[in-house]
């Protein structure tokens, strides 16, 4: 039995084909790898011995971090081995087939953690052993980092390729419980997901999508310039504004894992 919900979602080897070209090529895709690597570069311990990409996908990202950071053993896991099979031909690390409810990895055995867009497609019983695991296997000071589905502003309801979502309130909460401490916490992606919530309002259809409602456009498209263009500013802004965006349907969080796990937690 598969233990993450995966609703309308096909996860098909076609879906994580779409899914790497969609990595390979869109301005969003790009903008939350710059910004989560500049914040892993700010705050990850120094000398860092193994890595670990929880959800690594088609691999876009480890390949990425590999070429920002210096580590002695590149680790991830995803649930499907149709994306391994394409992370594998990306980067040069550990892929294993792997919840991350229940990873295969020792206690305080990684010095960092990187997890996107993986916990909002979890039961939320499954999202909190999640949590629970990242404690475990984090060393002291050893830092996460996480992408999750943030809550709509203005709607109510989950979108059906989503269990459930996040608010930046709750995320702290979850994570204080676990002894972490919050070094960035933010909502992105402000401007696209007010005019994506207003399109849903008007009931535009999703024209054109080949992953979750995302359209991949030619290179060069006026929009994508733009869009790209609004990203940069906004990654500007959040990296060094002493408060986060007021809305967004992306939460970028870093947290520092303090001494030992609260027992219990």
């Amino acid at each position: 039995m598969n233990p993450h919900p995966v609703d309308a979602t096909d996860f098909s080897p076609a879906y994580f084909e779409r899914m790497a070209a969609l990595e390979d090529s869109h301005p969003w895709t790009a903008s939350m790898r710059k910004l989560t690597l500049a914040l892993l570069q700010r705050h990850c311990p120094a000398r860092p011995r193994r890595m670990l990409d929880v959800g690594c996908g088609t691999g876009r990202f480890l390949k990425d971090w590999q070429m920002t950071t210096s580590a002695l053993q590149w680790l991830g896991i995803d649930l499907f081995p149709e994306a391994l099979t394409l992370a594998r031909d990306r980067c040069r690390a550990s892929l294993s087939a792997a919840s991350a409810a229940a990873l295969p990895f020792g206690a305080a055995s990684v010095e960092a953690i990187h997890c996107a867009d993986v916990l909002q497609h979890m039961s939320l019983a499954d999202c909190a052993r999640a949590l629970d695991e990242f404690a475990r296997v984090l060393v002291p000071d050893g830092v996460l980092a996480l992408r999750v589905r943030g809550a709509p502003s203005f709607r109510r309801g989950n979108d059906r390729d989503f269990s459930h979502s996040f608010t930046p309130a709750g995320l702290r909460a979850t994570l204080a419980a676990r002894n972490f401490e919050i070094l960035f916490l933010s909502r992105v992606n402000a401007m696209p997901s007010l005019w994506a919530e207003m399109r849903e309002r008007g009931g535009a259809p999703h024209a054109g999508s080949t992953v979750k409602h995302i359209v991949v456009r030619r290179e060069g498209d006026a929009r994508s310039g733009l869009l790209r263009a609004y990203l940069a500013l906004e990654r500007a802004w959040v990296s060094i504004a002493p408060f986060g965006l007021p809305w967004g349907h992306t939460i970028v969080c870093i947290a520092r894992r303090r001494g030992a796990r609260v027992a219990g937690a």
